[in-house]
C-alpha cells in the first residue's frame, strides 16, 4: 500500500508542478475561458483520492490482491507517462487554466492524431489504475466516477472555446478524431 502513497505524491507534485509553469496568468494576449473548471479540477480530484484511500482495502494481500495492485500500479504509471507527454507535444499552448495563448495553433498530430484529449485521457487511465490498484470496488469507482466527471466537464469547456476560435477547422477534427478514447 505504501507504493500507492508514493504514486499519489508523485501524481500531486507532477500537478503542482505543472500548475506552477503553466498557469496562464497573461491577460493581453490571451483569452480565458475556464468555468471554474480548474477550480472543480482541483476540489474534486483531491477529495476523490482522500475518499478512494479511506475505502481502500488494507487487509493482508495475497497473491491476488499482489498482483492486482502492481497491475493497477503500472497502469495508473502509464496514464502519468501518457499526460506528460501530451502536454510536452501542446509545449507553450498548453495552460492549466482553459485559454488561448498568442499564436495558438490546432495540434492534430501525433497523440492528437488518435484522440482529441490525450492529456485527460492520461488522467482517467491514471484515476483507472489508481482504483484498481487499491484493490477495492468502492475506490475504483469513486475514482473513475470523480475524475470521468471533472474530465468530461473539463472537455466540454475547452472544445466550446476551441470551436469559437478554430470553427470549422476544429468541427472537422472533431468528426474525424475520437474525444477521449481511441474508439470509433
Amino acid at each position: 500500500m505504501k507504493f500507492l502513497i508514493y504514486l499519489s505524491l508523485v501524481f500531486l507534485c507532477s500537478e503542482l508542478l505543472i500548475a506552477i509553469r503553466k498557469y496562464n496568468f497573461k491577460t493581453k494576449k490571451s483569452i480565458k475561458k475556464d468555468r471554474y473548471s480548474l477550480l472543480f479540477f482541483w476540489i474534486i480530484i483531491p477529495i476523490s483520492i482522500t475518499f478512494a484511500f479511506i475505502t481502500a482495502y488494507y487487509e493482508t494481500w495475497h497473491k491476488r490482491e499482489k498482483i492486482i495492485g502492481i497491475t493497477g500500479g503500472l497502469i495508473a504509471i502509464s496514464g502519468l507517462i501518457l499526460r506528460w507527454f501530451a502536454i510536452y507535444q501542446l509545449q507553450q499552448q498548453f495552460t492549466v487554466n482553459v485559454s488561448i495563448v498568442d499564436k495558438h495553433q490546432l495540434i492534430t498530430g501525433k497523440l492528437y492524431k488518435f484522440v482529441r484529449h490525450p492529456a485527460y485521457l492520461g488522467l482517467w487511465i491514471f484515476a483507472f489504475g489508481l482504483g484498481l490498484a487499491m484493490n477495492s470496488f468502492v475506490s475504483l469507482l469513486i475514482l473513475v466516477t470523480a475524475f470521468s466527471i471533472s474530465i468530461y466537464y473539463r472537455i466540454y469547456v475547452e472544445e466550446q472555446l476551441l470551436e469559437k476560435i478554430f470553427g470549422q477547422k476544429y468541427i472537422k477534427y472533431k468528426k474525424t478524431t475520437p474525444k477521449l478514447f481511441p474508439i470509433k
